[in-house]
């Protein structure tokens, strides 16, 4: 039922993605408007409706001056009129004092919370018409809390009528970007560095609409994945995993939505298998589980990201762990729980305990390196002298450092090729086969 569920759910989003982009918006909560100010003629907003694929227009317009004719009101219900024939949305909203700037600012900032509450993904500002001090209103507000991408457009023109009104037009438009944008640019720039937690704290300043509430949620299942918390990410993961379909088409938020969908691929395999290892663990189960070679292999994943953020020595770290997960693995494929080891059923047990040096008081649980030894025992390891040599260099860098039992320092370089050992010893413990899956795990790689 799941399967068909996220089948449906894939399938959906290629639908949505195939509709004009209009529908398209429409249907998942995306909404576009244009924000015009509105002054004593009609053309050059109504060029700006006709040529503008938006969803909902606010026009602005400033109370009338004693003899202006025509009005400002009378303007803005040839506008809304036309608007209405394209089938497009119109709100209207009135300035008090069109030439006091807060009055002008104050109504621009009615607007931008009433945005609040819509998925905006684009928000076109035109103050072509109204007063000087309605467009400086109208710039400012919407370049410093605009909660999405900003255009604004002036529509001017060489023809005009005897007033100085435009006739004929053209339409110059310049991308301004706001301050959120730069914010969610931070938020891309340090995910796709494996700053996630740094990414993630940065995010909760984004504005609570659908682009960006996709933006935060990634960045919090990175971090939760990042920090070995794979259920809870993929929490997050399979709930935003429809709208990173389409934002990979949209080509928006950088690599983060084509690395949310490689997560959403492989990552609730990867969580099946973690629980089948922590039932091996805690209640001492069978490990039936097919895809158990992802935890290892993820865990030198995150070994490699440590080593792009400059963190060498906890990339030994995870690396020598990714090395005993294989190990735990291969004993658990070999009916030997590493955790609660059984040694009546393991056959010739009596030859293997002498030959592992424990004639008296076997050991209950067995570290990394007598899991290897015993592993070679009951399945012949290929490469058994390169494989130990390699872990020995790990190990080393490993217990020296000092975040285990020394104080030297781990560089750059040994911290390199730890994790190319360690890939090493992954593919004579997994298998070529399996252990080429890493690639599936790696995320802004």
């Amino acid at each position: 039922m799941k399967k068909v569920k996220a089948d449906l759910g894939y399938a959906f989003s290629k639908f949505l993605v195939s509709l004009p982009h209009r529908v398209w918006r429409m249907e998942v909560g995306f909404v576009k408007v244009l924000v015009a100010t509105v002054g004593t003629t009609s053309d050059p907003i109504i060029e700006s409706i006709e040529k503008n694929d938006v969803d909902l227009i606010y026009l602005v317009y400033g109370r009338s001056f004693p003899g202006q004719h025509p009005s400002p009101l009378d303007v803005a219900k040839v506008v809304r009129d036309r608007a209405r024939e394209l089938r497009r949305n119109t709100m209207e909203r009135e300035v008090p004092d069109p030439e006091d700037v807060k009055s002008c600012v104050d109504v621009f900032k009615e607007i931008i919370k009433d945005l609040a509450g819509k998925d905006v993904s684009e928000v076109i500002v035109n103050f072509t018409g109204g007063t000087k001090t309605m467009s400086a209103a109208a710039f400012h507000v919407f370049a410093s809390k605009a909660p999405s991408k900003v255009v604004f457009e002036y529509v001017g023109g060489v023809v005009r009528d005897e007033a100085g009104r435009v006739k004929g037009n053209m339409v110059i438009r310049r991308d301004y970007r706001t301050a959120v944008e730069e914010l969610a640019d931070e938020v891309v720039k340090h995910l796709e560095g494996y700053e996630f937690f740094l990414a993630f704290k940065i995010s909760e300043g984004l504005p609570d609409t659908y682009n960006y509430r996709f933006l935060k949620s990634a960045s919090k299942a990175f971090w939760l994945w990042d920090s070995f918390e794979y259920e809870e990410a993929m929490k997050v993961i399979n709930e935003i995993g429809d709208g990173a379909e389409a934002f990979v088409s949209q080509q928006v938020f950088g690599k983060v939505p084509e690395n949310v969908v490689r997560l959403r691929r492989i990552g609730n395999r990867l969580v099946r298998a973690m629980r089948g290892l922590r039932k091996c663990q805690g209640e001492g189960a069978k490990f039936r589980e097919g895809d158990g070679h992802l935890v290892p292999l993820e865990f030198l994943a995150n070994a490699e990201r440590r080593l792009k953020m400059g963190e060498y020595a906890e990339a030994v770290l995870r690396a020598y762990r990714a090395v005993e997960a294989a190990v735990q693995l291969r004993l658990l494929e070999n009916n030997v729980n590493p955790w609660s080891v059984n040694w009546q059923q393991i056959p010739d047990h009596q030859e293997i305990l002498k030959q592992l040096g424990y004639s008296e008081s076997p050991p209950e649980h067995l570290t990394l390196w007598n899991g290897l030894q015993l592993l070679s025992l009951i399945s012949p390891i290929r490469q058994l002298e390169e494989v130990k040599d390699n872990l020995q260099f790990i190990s080393n860098l490993r217990n020296n450092s000092k975040l285990e039992h020394g104080y030297a320092g781990v560089d750059e370089e040994n911290a390199e090729k730890s994790i190319k050992k360690a890939m090493e010893i992954m593919r004579v413990l997994l298998g070529d086969e399996r252990a080429q899956e890493i690639e599936k795990v790696r995320i802004f790689a």
